[in-house]
């Protein structure tokens, strides 16, 4: 397990590659904004920044600390953040996402506790918001529709077919009949057969009897 201090290192490369979103972002769209949106996304990534380098702090690793049970939300929340920045299209969004990871960073170094929970859930609430699917934190859950789609395996069956297909015995004499099972359709379970002896056709026979010997290569002797 990450210790605090690994913890706030890695929120603090998070923030960075946040605020590299944001310029990547303008840098992409600056045809269809207009300045005060360039000009503000200039700020927002600026401060995420300030927001990075206050992160590596010895004071930020005491404060996650206190915040164990939610880091890996918190962590989540912002990379989550950095990849929907990248994605997204909308300015408004963008501005939502950044403006909700700004307030978490800054409950974080300002070691506001009782805020830094509400923060991370509000990011994954804008996140949702944003791009669809769903977001947690502490007891704050955001969620969309997913479709599913499961496909039934093929069932599969078996065919049967005895070699030779009739036959005649003196009394006292034995023959043999193979019947072969041949799977279909993926059909991999096992087939139990049984035998028996047509006597309504045979009266002037004696005892008859039919019996099933053990499986041999794939097909089951029928010595009768």
């Amino acid at each position: 397990m990450a210790t605090s201090a690994e913890q706030a290192s890695q929120l603090a490369n998070l923030f960075l590659e946040l605020s590299e979103s944001v310029d990547q972002f303008r840098e992409t769209n600056a045809a269809s904004l207009s300045d005060d949106e360039l000009d503000s996304l200039v700020e927002r990534a600026t401060q995420l920044r300030e927001i990075s380098q206050q992160l590596n702090g010895e004071s930020i690793a005491a404060t996650l600390d206190q915040v164990q049970d939610n880091v890996n939300h918190i962590i989540a929340a912002t990379k989550d953040a950095q990849q929907a920045v990248k994605k997204i299209k909308k300015v408004q969004n963008v501005f939502a996402i950044v403006s909700a990871a700004t307030d978490l960073g800054a409950a974080i170094g300002s070691g506001k506790i009782a805020k830094i929970g509400s923060s991370s859930a509000a990011l994954f609430q804008a996140i949702a918001a944003a791009v669809g699917g769903t977001g947690t934190a502490g007891s704050t859950t955001e969620t969309t529709t997913i479709s599913l789609t499961v496909t039934a395996p093929v069932t599969g069956g078996f065919t049967i077919s005895v070699s030779p297909s009739s036959g005649y015995l003196l009394d006292g004499e034995s023959g043999y009949a193979v019947v072969t099972v041949t799977a279909t359709g993926g059909f991999d379970s096992p087939v139990a057969l049984s035998a028996s002896a047509d006597r309504a056709s045979h009266r002037s026979l004696g005892r008859l009897s039919c019996r099933l010997s053990q499986p041999r290569q794939g097909h089951q002797d029928h010595p009768y």
